[in-house]
């Protein structure tokens, strides 16, 4: 039961980051979309300026810089007023506490704004080469005022759409960007044609359909597609003003009067009426934005407010899951000595379990009897943690636990030195009954020098000095473990048959060899006996080799 309370527990508090972050991210993008639709305001009033000084000045290069020359200056100078309230009003940082954790495309773009700082100083320059009256009218029109002001200030907020996942929100986002379009290609039908018209030259066949598309997008926005009943009205009312009605009434007709004089160069209207009523055009679409800008200020600010109580809502939820934690390790650590989390414990049952096995597995195969101290060793294990108090399911864990790491020993490559070192801190009657333990099973089939070598390697690395290893090995077995082997036989000493054929023969003498030979040992790091221990062990292999050769060369004459 402990278990699963801690399971539910956990998977609570990792869901609480996650619902945290989800929330912060959430609040900081419609903090970010509050901030976007004020500068959107901002840049819109500036937008109509730029606009107004643009097709102004297509009137002054399209009378040969004679007239107009007033009203452009005025026009500059409001301008200029503009760009200073730009300047100091228009955000250009993020206002967000914890930017690591918001993703790039929701964060508050901080580039796009200073991109459109820096570009003010380029009307500065536009300005000096319409005085100079050397510039052509499509690098002032298009490639100055347009492709390097008007267009990047337009497709700003195309993206605004990312930082709300709010139906209504995004409606009147898609809204504003379709009225964008109208306004500006209305001022783009503006100041071009009234440069033909004040020029008084024909335009070619490309320039009326650059004029036809200007006219096509202008007239994008239909009142009809406007889904919202309440904005709808609103926009509705102010088509219905007879002044209104009037002044697309005389653009319509003033625009098929000036298509057909365009292809002769004599137009019968006046430039000034015509740059007048589209002026009037872009004043009413410029009605129409206040209305959805206010709505769209008021839906962000409730959509905010929103995110805002989410976000106090998943705080409080991750402070109840972390308190619950931190509450359930105190209350396990208070009933068991030890947080369940720490169980360090089972780490040092596991590495004994690991260096057994390892010894049993020494000589390629574990045998059941083996297998049966193993067995026996995991429930001695099992049979101490009940009664310190563990839970069965917990048991049910350690038990998993054992299991793998002797399944693991027999494949890894994990020395029985590294596992020893886990069992250093261990107390001290815990070492003894380790080291009785290794003892015992390397007696089980014999003890095989791989087996002494191996014993003698690991209880060093468990903190037991040379006197007491020797001493409890010698209360185990009654002699030193690494006192080499007395054997007379040689076949015995190279682990070899008398029946065997000397390529045989010769290949255990090297596998000996190389098994015990001191450069070997002593790189492996281990103790001063067992290098002696290979030392002598070498000289009993050379002789028993020495003692076979000879035999079998005297049989041989």
């Amino acid at each position: 039961m402990q278990v699963n309370i801690k399971y539910l527990i956990i998977m609570l508090f990792i869901l609480s980051n996650i619902f945290l972050l989800d929330s912060y991210q959430n609040y900081e993008k419609s903090s970010a979309l509050k901030s976007l639709i004020k500068n959107e305001s901002l840049l819109n009033n500036f937008l109509v300026q730029v606009g107004r000084e643009r097709d102004l000045t297509a009137l002054y290069m399209g009378s040969s810089y004679k007239n107009f020359d007033g009203l452009l200056k005025q026009q500059r100078e409001v301008l200029d007023k503009e760009i200073n309230n730009t300047k100091k009003n228009l955000q250009v940082d993020s206002t967000a506490q914890l930017k690591i954790f918001l993703k790039e495309e929701n964060s508050f773009d901080t580039k796009v704004y200073k991109d459109i700082l820096n570009s003010l100083e380029k009307i500065t320059e536009l300005r000096k080469k319409v005085e100079l009256h050397k510039s052509e009218f499509k690098d002032i029109f298009f490639g100055g005022y347009t492709d390097s002001l008007s267009t990047p200030l337009n497709n700003r907020f195309r993206k605004v759409s990312n930082y709300t996942d709010n139906s209504q929100i995004i409606y009147c986002i898609s809204l504003l960007n379709h009225l964008n379009i109208a306004k500006e290609n209305t001022g783009l039908q503006r100041g071009f044609v009234a440069y033909f018209m004040e020029k008084s030259t024909a335009m070619t066949a490309k320039e009326i359909m650059k004029w036809e598309e200007f006219k096509s997008k202008s007239n994008s926005f239909q009142v009809l597609k406007v889904r919202e009943l309440d904005i709808e009205k609103k926009i509705q009312e102010l088509y219905n003003i007879p002044a209104t009605k009037d002044m697309l009434l005389n653009i319509d007709d003033i625009s098929l009067s000036i298509m057909v004089d365009a292809q002769l160069g004599k137009y019968k209207e006046d430039s000034s009426n015509w740059f007048t009523f589209q002026t009037q055009k872009i004043s009413l679409f410029s009605k129409i934005e206040i209305i959805l800008i206010s709505q769209l200020e008021q839906k962000a600010k409730e959509n905010l407010f929103f995110k805002q109580m989410i976000l106090v809502l998943s705080l409080l939820v991750w402070i109840i899951s972390t308190i619950a934690l931190i509450w359930y390790q105190q209350k396990f650590k208070n009933e068991n000595g030890t947080p369940l989390i720490e169980k360090s414990k089972n780490m040092k049952f596991a590495s004994v379990i690991a260096i057994l096995t390892k010894i049993a597995h020494s000589k390629g195969s574990i045998s059941h009897p083996e297998k049966d101290v193993i067995t026996y060793t995991m429930n001695n294990f099992i049979s101490i943690c009940r009664k310190e108090g563990m839970s069965d399911s917990e048991l049910i864990v350690l038990k998993e636990h054992l299991h793998d790491a002797y399944r693991v020993a027999k494949l890894d490559d994990i020395s029985i030195t590294d596992h020893a070192h886990n069992l250093a801190e261990c107390s001290f009657d815990m070492k003894v009954q380790t080291l009785k333990q290794l003892v015992s099973m390397a007696a089980i089939d014999g003890y095989s020098v791989r087996k002494k070598m191996m014993i003698y390697e690991a209880v060093e690395a468990i903190g037991f000095d040379k006197l007491k290893i020797q001493k409890y090995i010698n209360d185990i077995i009654g002699d030193d473990i690494a006192k080499p082997i007395e054997d007379d036989c040689p076949y015995n000493v190279l682990g070899c048959q008398e029946s065997d054929d000397d390529t045989t023969i010769k290949k255990k003498y090297r596998e000996q060899i190389k098994e015990f030979h001191p450069d070997y040992i002593q790189g492996k790091g281990l103790n001063n006996e067992i290098v002696k221990f290979a030392e002598q062990r070498i000289k009993q292999i050379n002789r028993a080799h020495e003692e076979i050769k000879k035999e079998r060369k005297n049989n041989n004459t």
